[in-house]
């Protein structure tokens, strides 16, 4: 532009040189600003001047906008997010947005050479001017540039300078016009003309944006670039402005609508409801996001959101109330109702839980089970009431479920009667080998002869009671020993037979006879020569030995107790009834003491064995001695096996009967335990590896053994063979008196022997002779006198200057034992002659035949001699039941001797009154008459005893009235048990029917 100039000028700013020889710079094209230095026009922008305003590279967006809030922030979609109830991403997470609209940049392109443009020119040398040419630059974004713009610098004051595009248009890099290339499209917002997309949580739902708008409640937005926010699916909500992701529908509540700003619904009671709960009808099964019935035990009230239980926090699951129950899905603490009877509810019960044995809930809504009191149980779950402990059992402890069952020995009927307590032993009188007795008369009787002196008795007799063997015995320096005790080599001399029985005592009766001398009746014969069965005899009249020899044996036929209880008991269980009983409840057996531990079922607390024995066995019995109420009595044998190591002891078999061999312990004595037998050490009896074994038939040196019982056909051999390990509780009845059935300790002095009698130990009241220890069995001995009334002692010699005949019962008063007439004898000179009898020697007497009768009886040929009859049964004898049922004709054995004596009035008191009647001592006929009709009026109108009136001795003793009155056939017989029970309370025990007939009879 001037003239003569030196060198070129540098092109200003705001203009554009792009030629050679120019004077003047050309305006910088509009939407550009041009540094100083610029030669050319040539842009890398369009010129949006001229091209249509429409154009944006908005058209070259790539869009992956969705709804799926879960799709929007991760990459598994929203479904899976809600089954999980969880959200995609935490609060405090950092938002990198993976979703929306993306477009390409506004910005121009740029050439490598904007700011140093080589140019070539042959003329000039540009390089040498160390300045470098540029080109235009585009005006930036947000703003536009008119012609000759020289800087990039908004300067306001004059035309050449940048200039600020309106709000809500879209000016991009070299725009022209104020309007830039136009509107802002939806979904970005142009400040200033400056184009953003929308952020996360806003929307632009116009054109013109300027500002973006946050998401209004009810949506939310995770991309950029949206018009629209997303609708808050359901199981959400979406509470505030400007959320980028929905909030999880809360606990306790239901969002079962799109677009919520806040949960629409509560969670229903009973129920619970998760978070991201979809609906509020728990029985959809197209979702698992539903409400959940509260857990059994628990209740739910409305907007319940777990079923964790936290007491107190109505949001949580509450416990259901104590004495309620709550099944699934409860809305209140009473949940389904109240625990029902027989069921407990504790806090928190889902299912009433019936009481547990021996516990009972009476009423509802029980919150815990009550015990059974003592005397009641229960046997079973879910229990109303305790049931009254059952006869014959006991419960005398709290919350029993098992009643205890009575043991042997007691009893226990109604709780009325007995109480709630324990069992009650069985009353002296009585006792009992089983369980479960349901009442005292249950209870069993024990026999006549006997005393039962304890309460509880479980072994009235015991193994020792049963009948021994005969065991043979030697001269052994004037004593007797057992043969068994020595060697053949040793063996002492035997006894004769003279010496033999002058061994036994002076004592006529032959029960005290315990030396026999004669010889064993085979079979039954163990490996000592032992045996049952003995027979009288000498060396000339042998019949089975090879030779006599003396026995010795205390019991041949059991103690007192044995014979009583097998004279009452009689024959075997099912002999008389034709089925077994149950059996008795049995002690500790041999092997089990000392072989073998107990069985099962064995209690030691009880030493009874819980196999057998439960309930009471009705057994028969006979009152009255009865002989064909008869019984084979059972036997002992010697076994070997059950030897007893803690006693050692040397015997040595019979060489005769010992059947089995075997080792002999003097020559064998080690025990091999490996071959479980004794051997000889040397090897000299027997090889190596044998036991040692001595054959049959030679004697050998064994241990002594116990005996093994080998049961008859008695009752009492099953009831004494229990009691081995244990004393008899039972005893015989005391010397001079008298004991009826179920006699206890009180009453065992109450009834003395009769006035004139002698009544030995184990006395029955029998009056028939044939009784073994009948009452009047035995007169009192010439020269003595007996009666417990005037004498303590009951048998005296006879005082100076009285005269004291067989059967004396007061010699100062001149009373004998009224022998005829307590057997109801005939008169014995009412029809007899007196005859010429020879007697013995040279002499003879006049006798009647009544006489000679009582003479014969005391011969002791016929005391050894039998007669059998035979007889049909009774209907009317209840004793012999099982032989009317059979209709067969049975046996009786009687001693020819006794049947004489039966018939014999033995004092001789008829005699006697004749011999007075005779001499006119006294007027006995009219007396007898008085005497008589006193008597008479008495039995029929009174309950007194009846005084002493001289009349021999019928009366019944001052205490227990009527009781005797039983062994006198002609005698009144009681109603039933009330009335004997009225006259005599130790009737009472027996429980039975006593008696049967009018209260008054003569027969």
């Amino acid at each position: 532009s001037e003239f003569g100039m030196a060198v070129p000028r540098i092109c200003p700013a705001g203009y554009v040189c792009d030629d050679t020889g120019m004077y003047k710079g050309k305006p910088c094209p509009a939407g550009h600003w041009c540094d100083k230095g610029t030669a050319t026009v040539s842009s890398s922008c369009l010129n949006h001047g001229i091209l249509d305003a429409s154009y944006s590279s908005l058209d070259t967006c790539f869009d992956n906008s969705t709804d799926d809030f879960g799709l929007q922030a991760s990459y598994l979609p929203a479904q899976i997010w809600a089954e999980r109830h969880l959200m995609p991403l935490d609060s405090d997470s950092t938002i990198q947005p993976i979703r929306g609209k993306f477009c390409l940049e506004e910005s121009c392109l740029k050439y490598e050479d904007e700011n140093d443009l080589g140019v070539f020119d042959k003329s000039f040398d540009y390089s040498s001017t160390g300045f470098a040419l540029r080109r235009p630059h585009p005006c930036p974004q947000g703003v536009y540039c008119h012609p000759g713009t020289p800087t990039n610098m908004t300067i306001s004051a004059g035309r050449a300078s940048l200039f600020q595009c309106r709000d809500g248009v879209h000016c991009p890099e070299g725009s022209v016009y104020p309007n830039g290339i136009g509107s802002c499209k939806r979904g970005h917002y142009c400040r200033f003309g400056t184009r953003k997309p929308c952020p996360v949580g806003t929307y632009c739902p116009n054109e013109y944006t300027f500002e973006p708008l946050p998401c209004e409640p009810g949506t939310f937005n995770l991309m950029i670039g949206q018009a629209e926010c997303s609708v808050c699916p359901v199981g959400y909500m979406c509470p505030s402005y400007g959320l980028r992701d929905p909030v999880i529908c809360p606990p306790g509540m239901v969002c079962s609508r799109k677009g919520l700003a806040s949960p629409n619904i509560r969670c229903p009671a009973g129920f619970y409801c998760p978070t991201g709960t979809q609906t509020s009808d728990p029985f959809r099964n197209d979702t698992t996001l539903r409400p959940y019935a509260c857990t059994p035990g628990t209740y739910c009230l409305a907007g319940t959101g777990s079923n964790e239980v936290i007491e107190g926090e109505v949001s949580h699951a509450q416990f259901c109330a104590k004495g309620f129950f709550c099944e699934a899905a409860s809305v209140s603490a009473k949940g389904s109702g109240p625990c029902p009877p027989g069921f407990i509810c504790e806090k928190g019960t889902a299912n009433p839980r019936p009481t547990p044995k021996g516990f009972f809930a009476e009423h509802s809504g029980t919150i815990e089970a009550t015990a059974c009191l003592p005397g009641f149980y229960a046997p079973t779950i879910e229990n109303k009431d305790c049931y009254p402990c059952p006869p014959g059992s006991s419960c005398s402890l709290e919350g029993l479920f098992e009643a205890e069952e009575c043991p042997p020995g007691t009893y226990r009927s109604d709780p009325e009667i007995d109480g709630f307590g324990s069992c009650i032993p069985c009353p002296q009188g009585t006792w009992s080998k089983n369980w479960q007795l349901r009442e005292k008369g249950e209870c069993t009787r024990c026999p006549t002869g006997v005393v039962c002196p304890l309460d509880g008795m479980t072994a009235p007799c015991s193994f020792d009671d049963l009948p021994q063997p005969f065991e043979p015995v030697v001269n052994f320096k004037g004593m007797p020993a057992f043969e068994y005790e020595f060697p053949i080599e040793t063996m002492p001399q035997p006894f004769t037979l003279d010496e033999c029985l002058a061994l036994n005592s002076k004592s006529k009766h032959t029960d005290k006879q315990e030396f026999y001398y004669g010889e064993l009746v085979p079979p039954y014969i163990d490996i000592l020569g032992r045996g049952p069965h003995f027979r009288e005899s000498d060396d000339l009249s042998i019949k089975y030995q090879s030779t006599a020899k003396c026995y010795r044996n205390a019991q041949p036929d059991g103690s007192l107790l044995y014979m009583r209880m097998a004279d009452y008991y009689g024959p075997q269980y099912d002999i008389q009834t034709g089925f077994f009983h149950q059996g008795y409840g049995s002690s500790l057996l041999l092997n089990q003491m000392y072989a073998v531990s107990p069985p099962k079922g064995f209690d030691i607390r009880l030493t009874y064995y819980r196999g057998k024995g439960n309930g009471f066995i009705d057994l028969p019995k006979s009152r009255r001695f009865e002989p064909a109420f008869n019984c084979t009595k059972g036997f002992k044998l010697f076994n070997s096996t059950l030897v007893r190591h803690d006693v050692k002891r040397v015997v040595y078999t019979h060489p005769l009967h010992d059947y089995e061999g075997g080792y002999d312990i003097e020559k064998c004595p080690t025990f091999d335990p490996q071959l479980n037998c004794y051997i000889d050490v040397t090897f000299e009896l027997h090889p190596p590896g044998e036991c040692c074994n001595v054959e049959k038939f030679r004697q050998r040196a064994i241990l002594l053994a116990a005996d093994q019982f080998y049961h008859g056909t008695c009752e009492s051999d099953k009831i004494c063979a229990e009691g081995r390990s244990s004393e008899p509780e039972a005893k015989p009845c005391d010397d001079s008196f008298i004991c009826d059935e179920g006699t206890s300790l009180e009453n065992s002095l109450k009834y003395p022997c009769p006035a004139g009698f002698i009544c030995g130990f184990g006395t029955t009241p029998d009056t028939k002779l044939e009784a073994p220890s009948g009452q009047l069995s035995h007169l009192c001995d010439e020269g003595r006198y007996c009666n417990r009334m005037i004498s303590e002692v009951g048998n005296e010699v006879c005082p100076r200057n009285y005269i004291c005949p067989t059967g004396t019962a007061d010699p100062f008063e001149g009373r004998l034992a009224n022998d005829g007439l307590l057997r109801m004898l005939p008169s014995p000179f009412s029809d007899e002659s007196i005859h010429l009898h020879y007697l013995h020697g040279e002499n003879f007497g006049f006798y009647c035949d009544h006489e000679m009768k009582c003479a014969a009886s005391t011969k002791p040929s016929l005391k050894k001699r039998f007669q059998t009859s035979w007889k049909l049964p009774d209907e009317t004898d209840s004793i012999l039941e099982y032989l009317t049922r059979q209709q067969k004709p049975f046996s009786i054995s009687m001693n020819e001797a006794t049947q004489l004596e039966a018939t014999c009035e033995r004092d001789k008191k008829s005699h006697f009154i004749q011999q007075a009647i005779n001499r006119n001592d006294c007027n006995c006929h009219s007396k007898f008459l008085i005497l008589a009709a006193i008597y008479r009026l008495w039995k029929c109108t009174s309950i007194n005893p009846l005084d002493d009136l001289g009349l021999g001795e019928p009366t019944v003793p001052s205490m227990g009235n009527g009781k005797r009155d039983f062994w006198y056939s002609d005698s009144r017989v009681h109603l039933d048990r009330q009335s004997a029970t009225a006259m005599d309370p130790s009737m009472e025990p027996f429980g039975l029917n006593w008696g049967e007939g009018k209260v008054c009879k003569f027969l």
